[in-house]
């Protein structure tokens, strides 16, 4: 897990990180935290004790008090701290994520990787949040990491062609981390199909590189949308029933991705999730 750097500078705005839960992370942040200690989201209150900050003192309770028993006891007010939880950004190497070649008119994966990096750098830094990225390694190595703690966000970034794993998903909702997928998806290709029936169409695999040109009958373009649409029907179901709220990327331009997520932790602040 490497730390990156620098990406930020690249991104015009930030967005909120919108915790689910409490954060158990570091001090200094603005986040409501699990530890006492903060001044502003209060708990619990409790009679004064020599040492305690007086501008805790809960004056209009300490009067009520006073006035009731005829005694000068003082009430303090307990806080729950800010915090600030560690930001990780996983990012998905295999084949597919390196489409579309630039230039094309569909999504350049690897632009839109860089820009949500970028992004997510940027909004963790105003966060005052650790930030890291590790590249090309599993959701389940990633929970491995014990350092990860409730409240923590961990952005997973793929194309999510791939069949899930569904038990690392599960496991990390169990231990209170904020899992969010970024779905990378060219919107064209992937989450639908063109009409190009009768016309050449020139094919290359991703993983092997070999090219190739076929023609396509309209039954099975019509074939190739309606599968490629249940697909991504099947994938936001299938994360819902995760309970988790995924964040779905289909332009590589900055400001539409910065768009993406600002609505993205908006209905957080709704308390639903983004279409």
């Amino acid at each position: 897990m490497l730390p990156r750097g620098g990406a930020a500078t690249r991104v015009g705005g930030t967005f909120a990180l919108r915790p689910r839960g409490r954060v158990a992370g570091r001090p200094l942040g603005s986040l409501p935290g699990v530890r006492r200690g903060g001044r502003f989201d209060p708990v619990s209150s409790r009679p004064y004790q020599p040492g305690d900050d007086p501008r805790l003192i809960d004056q209009r309770t300490s009067a009520r008090i006073a006035t009731a028993r005829g005694s000068d006891d003082l009430i303090v007010r307990e806080h729950l701290a800010e915090l600030s939880p560690r930001v990780l950004v996983v990012l998905d190497r295999t084949a597919t994520m390196e489409l579309y070649p630039a230039g094309l008119p569909w999504l350049h994966k690897p632009a839109a990787v860089e820009a949500v990096v970028a992004l997510v750098t940027a909004s963790a830094w105003r966060a005052r949040s650790r930030i890291a990225v590790a590249d090309g390694v599993s959701l389940r190595d990633v929970l491995a990491d014990r350092r990860l703690r409730r409240g923590a966000f961990v952005f997973v970034v793929s194309d999510f062609l791939q069949p899930l794993d569904d038990g690392a998903w599960l496991e990390g909702r169990a231990r209170g981390v904020d899992l969010v997928p970024v779905i990378v998806q060219d919107p064209v290709w992937e989450r639908s199909f063109p009409d190009l029936a009768g016309l050449p169409l020139a094919l290359a695999d991703p993983v092997t590189g070999r090219a190739g040109t076929a023609r396509l009958r309209p039954a099975e373009a019509q074939r190739r949308r309606e599968a490629n649409e249940a697909r991504f029907r099947a994938l936001l179901e299938r994360f819902a029933a995760l309970d988790v709220d995924p964040v779905v990327v289909e332009r590589a331009d900055a400001d539409d991705v910065r768009r993406r997520f600002v609505s993205w932790s908006a209905a957080r602040a709704r308390g639903g999730a983004p279409c």
